[in-house]
């Protein structure tokens, strides 16, 4: 079931948090977004979240608090500071483009880094693009959901 941010911006689109965007906001400010996420899914049923940039430190947000979680695709997305560890073992696909200009590359990289140290089982994926999902990246993002175990 897809999910738009649920707070308005000035430009008429919708975000998942208030607060500055060019340095990653404290996981804390994704509460309120945490728990909307939390009471959609009443019967506490394992998610598989994919999220593309805010929407994809949101999706770390939901599984660092616990909420049930098969899998995460970070899409263009970052870790927000002060995050809780994942669960070990829990699979995470992160795509990036080497050319974005909103999340350097550099600090995906890093992010991939620190939850492999949580025990994640990570699939990192590079593309020759720029923020948004490269077709090479997304031709691997449908066959690490195709690998997924559904009854995790």
């Amino acid at each position: 079931m897809p999910f738009r941010g649920i707070t308005p911006t000035e430009d008429g689109s919708y975000c998942w948090h208030v607060g500055r965007r060019r340095t990653p906001p404290q996981a804390e400010a994704f509460g309120s977004a945490v728990e909307a996420l939390r009471q959609a899914n009443p019967q506490d049923r394992a998610v598989l979240w994919i999220g593309f940039s805010q929407g994809a430190a949101l999706a770390l947000c939901c599984a660092a608090a616990g909420l049930p979680s098969m899998g995460i695709a970070c899409l263009a997305g970052y870790l927000s500071q002060g995050l809780a560890a994942l669960e070990t073992g829990l699979p995470v696909f992160w795509a990036h483009g080497r050319r974005d200009d909103k999340v350097p590359i550099d600090s995906a990289r890093a992010a991939g880094r620190t939850i492999e140290k949580w025990g994640v089982r990570l699939d990192f994926c590079e593309a020759d693009s720029g923020h948004k999902v490269g077709v090479e990246c997304l031709r691997a993002l449908g066959r690490w959901v195709s690998r997924l175990d559904p009854s995790a």
